[in-house]
């Protein structure tokens, strides 16, 4: 009951929230309204960035929960002349809410005045990766919209562990399995007791559900060890592609290849941009203020749980390197936390120079990735027209 009473609007609130919703909608609805990249009704990968479309069921590696909700979305969809708009909205209802519970951490758990929640707001909403999770439907839509909500609730009720941090960790493992560990670890962190136990428990249940599927998991194992990133470029990948991908686009490039050994189709690949150019800049002044945030709260409670969370995922993409030539493409597994951590920089902040910065990487954000989103619609209209 104490999430419910949570739930009620402010105006302010309502107003991020709607206009969230126009803004992402306003993308989405063009994108698909002028090319098939939404939704292609012969190709079932997306042709940009390396997307597997979960609406279409595509991967071996399908979440469980995720892959229940897409059965019963293609049931619905029967009765849908054009199905690609309903993803549209539930894309962009998703980000919409995003926005919504990272304004009410900003507001309520980092207690930032309304004008520096609604700058950050701004500042996050013209990120890369909003703009491509408006209009694909990816698992990433939804695990940057219950992320939010999680760790939103967490810091409000942070002395109220009961089984909704179970129903959590069910929910938002069952979209991206790994992101369940992470409410579980951010959870009980300070009580190393109860989360040896949670994970012990976790584990026997993880080799029953081996044992009875077991095929299906080793094939979406095999199918994960393509991902595996090999190369000189490492450091490259992180920093433009996990640290800075979901920020600004990478560089995008047109390439043909075979598809399904028969046709020659042409799809978008993320590049590393040029070392002197903009995006390098707008990376590296990003991370700079993260650092700088970091460095300076790094004894708050609430920071440190979104650092292991983080963490979580250094130690998948960049340690273990499971996608990390493909890094951008998770960044709704965490790039939301950008945003939060940011917020710990306004509080109590008395430097002006610092907030004319953010409000100059706005502009900046929006112009880079604006033409790269028409980069991307060029393409559409070219190659896969309505």
């Amino acid at each position: 009951m104490l999430y419910f009473k949570s739930l009620k609007l402010s105006k302010s609130e309502s107003l991020i929230f709607l206009s969230s919703l126009c803004f992402y909608g306003l993308a989405a609805f063009w994108m698909t309204y002028n090319t098939q990249l939404a939704l292609h009704p012969k190709y079932i990968h997306d042709l940009y960035l390396g997307f597997d479309n979960a609406f279409q069921n595509t991967s071996a590696v399908r979440h469980p929960l995720l892959k229940t909700f897409c059965i019963f979305l293609q049931k619905i969809a029967v009765f849908v002349s054009k199905p690609e708009y309903l993803l549209n909205v539930i894309c962009c209802f998703s980000l919409a809410l995003q926005n919504l519970f990272i304004f009410k951490y900003l507001t309520k758990i980092t207690k930032l005045t309304l004008y520096q929640s609604v700058l950050i707001i701004l500042f996050y909403s013209g990120f890369s990766s909003n703009l491509i999770l408006s209009f694909t439907f990816e698992s990433y839509v939804f695990s940057t919209m219950l992320l939010p909500i999680f760790f939103y609730f967490n810091a409000l009720y942070q002395d109220k562990k009961n089984i909704s941090t179970y129903l959590f960790s069910f929910l938002i493992g069952g979209i991206t399995i790994t992101n369940g560990l992470k409410v579980l670890v951010v959870s009980f962190y300070k009580k190393p007791k109860i989360l040896l136990r949670n994970l012990f428990i976790l584990s026997i249940l993880s080799g029953i559900i081996f044992l009875i599927f077991r095929d299906f998991i080793q094939n979406s194992i095999l199918h994960s060890m393509q991902f595996l990133k090999s190369g000189t470029s490492y450091l490259s990948d992180i920093y433009y592609l996990f640290l800075g991908g979901s920020v600004v686009f990478p560089k995008l490039e047109i390439e043909n290849l075979i598809y399904e050994n028969s046709d020659s189709i042409s799809i978008i690949i993320g590049k590393y941009p040029d070392f002197l150019s903009l995006k390098t800049l707008i990376i590296a002044n990003v991370l700079f203020l993260l650092i700088l945030a970091v460095k300076k709260n790094f004894k708050n409670a609430f920071l440190q749980v979104l650092l292991i969370s983080f963490g979580i995922d250094v130690i998948i993409h960049c340690v273990f390197r499971l996608g990390l030539n493909e890094a951008h493409i998770f960044g709704g597994n965490f790039i939301f936390i950008y945003p939060l951590i940011l917020g710990y920089l306004l509080k109590n902040n008395t430097n002006k120079a610092l907030t004319i910065n953010i409000i100059i990487l706005t502009f900046l954000i929006y112009f880079v990735n604006l033409k790269g989103w028409l980069f991307i619609l060029e393409f559409g209209k070219t190659f896969y027209p309505k």
